[in-house]
């Protein structure tokens, strides 16, 4: 059998899950400048700016939650500083990094496309491919997160009622079940939707043309993309952990006393987000955009095409 044709960081025919996790190593090493640059500098503005909202929101929940919790003894400090803390946080960083991270998947899936082929995107050149559909990118992280924010928000105020209401059992049947619920509609919304930001950008689609054609692309492909997706994530996850091991240290060295609704905290934790933020969205950026060529391959011969853009350019 004839070796398949491999001009960049992966062979063209559809690829194994290996070749996917090697090809975005392969696809940051092939335009390092690019995949960190960009992505560097859009993550530390986008942190700073959500550092600043998480400390303003925390100050305004911590009260509400302090009343709502009043009458539970010694745990009422405790669980108002929990779930103030948390809940700004999710409800800051959802829209604010989730915004970011779609424009960084876009801009960084023009850069792995080119890879495939063998050649390699400037930052103009990428941002020149990206800048016609930045508001659809935009718009489409503001709605998958607006489904994460509308269901949090239900189970928090949901707790908070059953918590005035001294319902301690029916709190903490709330908090587990809504959770656990969350967390099944975030996976299955993200595995359906992540080849949306490539259809955008790559396919030139206006945004709602785009959502329906990446809904179709993953319709049948769910598991592999699950699969694959969810051994990236384990992945940037190690990494992140290794990233935030000092950074938890340093918060405990500079701060001991500190509550983590402080700034000085937040300013630690923000240095390590930019780190980890960096790292894991370049990362998934390049496992997305390669899932995103994998399913075509395999459905639609874009290898191919692929085949004919490689020869064209050498």
């Amino acid at each position: 059998m004839q070796a398949a044709l491999r001009p960049g960081v992966v062979p063209l025919r559809p690829l194994t899950v290996g070749e996917v996790l090697d090809g975005a190593f392969r696809a940051v090493r092939a335009n390092p400048g690019v995949m960190f640059g960009l992505t560097a500098v859009v993550v530390t503005v986008t942190v700073v700016v959500q550092a600043v909202l998480q400390w303003y929101v925390q100050g305004l929940l911590a009260g509400a939650f302090a009343n709502a919790f009043t009458g539970f003894g010694e745990l009422d400090e405790y669980f108002a500083s929990t779930l103030s803390s948390s809940t700004a946080q999710f409800l800051t960083t959802t829209p604010t990094l989730g915004v970011a991270i779609a424009v960084l998947t876009g801009l960084l899936i023009v850069s792995v496309s080119r890879s495939v082929i063998g050649q390699r995107a400037s930052a103009g050149e990428v941002w020149a491919k990206v800048r016609p559909h930045a508001l659809a990118l935009v718009g489409f992280s503001l709605l998958l997160n607006l489904v994460f924010v509308l269901v949090t928000a239900l189970i928090v105020g949901l707790v908070v009622v059953f918590a005035a209401a001294d319902q301690i059992g029916l709190v903490v049947l709330t908090v587990v079940v809504g959770l656990a619920a969350l967390t099944v509609l975030s996976v299955w919304l993200v595995v359906r939707t992540i080849l949306v930001p490539a259809v955008l950008v790559l396919e030139d689609q206006s945004l709602w043309r785009g959502i329906v054609r990446g809904w179709r692309l993953t319709r049948g492909s769910f598991w592999r993309l699950f699969g694959v997706l969810a051994l990236a994530v384990i992945i940037v996850v190690v990494v992140a952990s290794v990233v935030a091991v000092p950074g938890a240290f340093a918060t405990t060295l500079l701060f001991p006393m500190a509550n983590p609704t402080e700034l000085g905290p937040l300013v630690v934790t923000s240095v390590v987000t930019v780190i980890a933020e960096t790292l894991s969205t370049v990362f998934l950026a390049a496992v997305i955009a390669l899932q995103y060529i994998d399913v075509r391959m395999r459905r639609e011969g874009l290898d191919v095409a692929l085949a004919r853009a490689a020869a064209d350019a050498s």
